[in-house]
């Protein structure tokens, strides 16, 4: 006979953890709270992009950016908790970049500059921090 473990919410992606992201396949990234706010960005942000290095950064807006600004949503609650996942969508910047985003799907790893948020669209996220 051979036994193997049963793992709840088979199929179900592990929760954004501080440090990791994720990108789905529509063009969302997902990120924890506390990596934005460690960068000073709250429910808007300006997307950085570097092309040749497959960077992505997000930084808080200067105020006469208003036409750079992209909105950072919350993403739903359950039973009234609030969730420390925020999204935005970043079909766009992966566009000028050549890039589709079920290219660059899954969970990545987030870096911290003074003031920006960074993640490296070809690091993916170890396994074991996944």
């Amino acid at each position: 006979m051979t036994l193997e473990a049963y793992t709840p919410r088979a199929g179900m992606p592990a929760p954004i953890r501080p440090g990791t992201a994720g990108i789905d396949q529509k063009g969302n990234l997902t990120l924890h709270q506390a990596d934005l706010e460690r960068a000073g960005i709250g429910d808007r942000a300006v997307v950085l992009i570097d092309a040749a290095a497959m960077l992505l950064a997000l930084r808080r807006p200067a105020a006469d950016e208003a036409d750079l600004v992209v909105a950072v949503g919350t993403l739903g609650t359950k039973h009234g908790k609030p969730s420390p996942r925020r999204q935005v969508w970043i079909r766009g910047p992966l566009e000028a970049m050549r890039l589709e985003p079920d290219q660059v799907a899954g969970r990545l790893v987030v870096r911290h500059e003074p003031n920006i948020v960074v993640i490296a669209l070809n690091e993916e996220l170890p396994k074991d921090l996944r």
